[in-house]
């Protein structure tokens, strides 16, 4: 049986924020899985500057 248990969002809301914040842009792309080589969107990249 799964149980659910709904979790305040505010309580981790800065903590993720900051994580965020810090991470450079390599790691953000890496994170976000841009700069995997299936990105899906890849192929539209080099029409948008």
């Amino acid at each position: 049986m799964l149980i659910l248990v709904k979790q305040k969002p505010a309580m981790h809301t800065g903590a993720v924020k900051q994580w965020i914040a810090s991470l450079s842009k390599t790691e953000a792309l890496r994170k976000a899985g841009t700069l995997a080589e299936n990105f899906w969107l890849r192929a539209l990249l080099p029409i948008f500057p």
